[in-house]
Formats: structure tokens, sequence, C-alpha cells
């Protein structure tokens, strides 16, 4: 086989020939060589000596193969471009002059090294995230990728793949990527095809966990371990509300609807304009809400009157803990007023006519409505003092007396002032005369007397 350049070393063999023609002019034959040293074997060349000073010719055989190489009158020589791992049969032949040389002779073997292991030469990087990276070569051994950081060295066993990617990487961190090739178990080429990258910033995390707790028919509480900065959304069927919720762990949310399902998420928010996707979604459902406790209207309204004044009472509503009462005259535009924690009040000083009156019922936090509005009569105005059954009563130094002559039974005994407050009352069950420490003065009052035989009222003046 002619190697390239083949004509141009015929030139200078020529030439060189002709140099030696005048050593041989008395035609000797040309001295076959008998020794070729070789030397400095590796898997793609090897160097040659031989000690005849004559212009020589190098040939190498291998299975398929022959080459002759121009050595020249140098006693060393070197060949490169041979295949590794090859066995070579190598021979010299001397040339003396022009048409006149040796046999090939001073025949030696030898064989190439194993050819190293080619160290990579490019390597790409693509696809990088905060905590990932691809890389591609196109190197088709199996191969070892290095990735260095700045107090950190990680190994990766990439196999033959021309792609590879790599997770768990450190945010916003410059790495050093190289990769060696591994040709067989021992036999591994040198790192090479470095390069750098540098991670991205990391997303804001997503929050993983939201608890929901203490859930009533408007109000819901909600837990979490995200530190960051939240937003919760609640959506129900067709509303959707946002909360700020803050850095706390714990947050309260009000004003939801009774027997209502919401779809709860959060979002971490790590600054401005960098929050997470909605993330830790659950469910939950309010309660019913609870029925208001029902604020009755008072009933049966009832009245007695004299010419003295008029004794009001009714049957109190559900819930019912107070009333107010109102009255007039049926010509009246205007009601008179007045509040009790009783059920019934007496009205003193009414002048005579037909009265209009009504009642209502006071409940924790409720009011009820109105009752039907009934009448009474005052004919005449009211006696100063009256004695009616037999019974008389009047005030003296600081004591309320009522007389009882016949001994009729006194169940009860009831003292009001001028606007209806009841300011004393007394179970008495008694046949007998009374007397009642009352150490009021200036005032006028109205003294009903439940007794067996009905109710008597007295008006009198506590001087």
């Amino acid at each position: 086989m002619k190697k390239p350049g083949f004509l141009f070393l015929g030139l200078v063999l020529a030439a060189s020939l002709q140099s030696l023609s005048a050593q041989n002019s008395e035609n000797e034959p040309c001295s076959t060589p008998t020794w070729l040293g070789v030397r400095d074997i590796t898997y793609d060349s090897a160097g040659f000596v031989a000690w005849e000073p004559v212009h020589k010719i190098l040939r190498l055989i291998a299975a398929e193969d022959t080459t002759t190489y121009d050595w020249g009158t140098a006693t060393s020589f070197a060949v490169s471009g041979l295949l590794p791992e090859t066995e070579y049969i190598a021979e010299i032949r001397a040339v003396c002059a022009p048409g006149d040389s040796s046999d090939w002779g001073a025949t030696t073997t030898f064989t190439t090294e194993k050819a190293p292991c080619p160290t990579p030469t490019w390597l790409g990087v693509r696809d990088i995230t905060y905590d990932s990276a691809g890389f591609v070569t196109f190197s088709p051994e199996s191969k070892i990728l290095r990735l260095i950081a700045a107090e950190d060295t990680t190994t990766y066993d990439w196999g033959t793949a021309t792609s590879f990617a790599v997770s768990g990487l450190l945010p916003e961190t410059e790495y050093i990527a190289e990769i060696r090739a591994v040709c067989a178990p021992g036999d591994s080429s040198d790192w090479g095809a470095t390069t750098t990258f540098t991670t991205e910033k990391a997303p804001c995390p997503t929050p993983t966990w939201l608890g929901v707790r203490d859930i009533t028919y408007d109000s819901a509480g909600f837990v979490t371990f995200s530190p960051e900065s939240k937003i919760l959304r609640l959506i129900a069927a067709e509303d959707t509300t946002t909360y700020d919720w803050g850095t706390a762990t714990s947050f309260a949310v009000s004003g939801l609807l009774p027997e209502t399902e919401y779809i709860a998420e959060i979002r971490a928010v790590c600054a401005p304009g960098d929050s997470s996707d909605w993330g830790a979604t659950t469910t939950f459902t309010t309660e019913k809400a609870p029925v208001a406790p029902i604020c009755g209207s008072p009933s049966q309204l009832e009245s007695q009157c004299d010419s003295l004044s008029a004794e009001l009472q009714w049957i109190p509503g559900e819930n019912n803990i107070a009333f107010n009462l109102i009255y007039k005259l049926e010509e009246n535009q205007t009601y008179d007023t007045l509040s009790t924690v009783d059920s019934y009040t007496a009205l003193m000083g009414l002048a005579p006519g037909s009265y209009r009156w009504t009642v209502r019922g006071l409940c924790n936090n409720d009011t009820s409505d109105f009752a039907e509005e009934v009448g009474f009569d005052i004919k005449q105005l009211a006696n100063q003092t009256r004695k009616t059954f037999g019974l008389n009563c009047f005030m003296q130094e600081g004591r309320l007396h009522i007389l009882n002559p016949g001994n009729i039974l006194i169940k009860r005994v009831q003292i009001f002032n001028s606007i209806g407050q009841c300011l004393s009352t007394m179970e008495t069950q008694t046949s007998l005369d009374m007397q009642i420490e009352f150490p009021i003065q200036h005032q006028v009052l109205l003294v009903l007397v439940l007794t067996d035989r009905g109710r008597v009222a007295f008006k009198i003046y506590a001087r």
C-alpha cells in the first residue's frame, strides 16, 4: 500500500542512491541488514533502531496491510499512525545504489498497545432549573459525570446514552461539570469537556398541608406549618374569596355561609411578585345555622279598673325577661310608655275616658311584636283614700297601715309608685290588721290588696 507522498519519497530515494553509486563502484552486492530493534511502542506508534549506516527501507506488515517507509541513513526511525493492539512484522532492506537493494532482512515482530480510553471533548448543559440540569455529549462510551460546587463534588454514572439528567442540585449555585469516558473496568479517560453552569433561583415553595378546625355555621379556623406569608382562598359554589393570612401558623375566618361546602387552599408569598402555586387543597362543610331563640309576644291582656286606677296584667311570651307597655286615651295621638320586669303593673292618676294599651316582651338580644291592643275605661276621678270590703289603708309615721276589721283573708299586698313601677310585693295570707315599714315620703302610692273576695286598690299620699 502506497502512502501519500510516496512519489516525493521516491525522488529523495533516487537522489540518495546516486550519492551511493560512488561507494559501490566495484559492483559488490548490497548487504542485507542483520539486526532491527523496536522501542517506544505505543498504541499507534513505534521507534526503530538499526546500526547499518546505509540508506534503508522499513517495511511493516500487518494482517491485511503492508506499508513501507523511507528510513534514510539514520540509525533510528519513528513511525506513527499504527493500529492499536495490532501485531506487526518489521523488516528492513539496504539500498546501496539506484537499482541495487539488499534482500529484506532483520525481521522482527512487535504488537502495539491498547489504545487509551478517549477523553470526551464536548459537554452540553440544557434544561437548567433551580435543582436540576440536563447534559448531552457525543461520546458513545460509558461515562462518569462529575459536578463540582463550592464545597461539594458529586459523581454520577452516566452510562452509554448521549443525554443524562441530574436532580437534587442546590439553587442559585455555580457548578463545574466534566466527564470522563470508561472504556473498560479500570480503563478510564482523563476528565475533560469541562463546562460551567449556574442553577436558577428556587421557586417559592408550594404549601403541602392545610388543616381545618373549629368549624361552625359561619366560621372556621385554619392551620399550616408553612412559615412564609400566605394567601388563603376559599371557594364555594359561586363565590371565591381570598384572605391575607400573614406569617402565622393559624388563621380564622368568619362570615361564612351555613351548610356550605368550601374548597380551601393556600399559596406562599416569598416576596413581592414571587408566589407559589396554590396547594394544600382541602374541603370542609360549615354546620347548620342555629335556630334563633323565639321572642314571643305577651298574650291574654287583662285590665281591672275603678275610679282610682287601672290594674293591668298579661301572660308573658316565650323567653320574655322584661316588658315595654304603652297606653293612651283613645283620642290622643301619642302613647305614654313604661317598662317593668313583672307581668303586671298599675296605672294611677288617670283622667276619665277610654284607654288603649298593649305590651311587648323583651328577650336577650331581641324584642317581640306588640300584643294586640286592648282597652279599658276610667269613669271617674280616683279618691285619695278608699274603703272596700271593710278594709282601710293609710300612711302614718313611715308605716303603711291596713285595717281589717272584718278579718277577711289578705293574700298579697303590692305597692306601686306613680309611674307604675312595683316597689314592693308581699305574700301575706293573714286575716289581721297589717303594719308595713315603708320609709318613703312625699310620694303618691298605689296599694293593691288581693283578698279572697277580690282586689282592692288604694291611692295614698306618703307625707
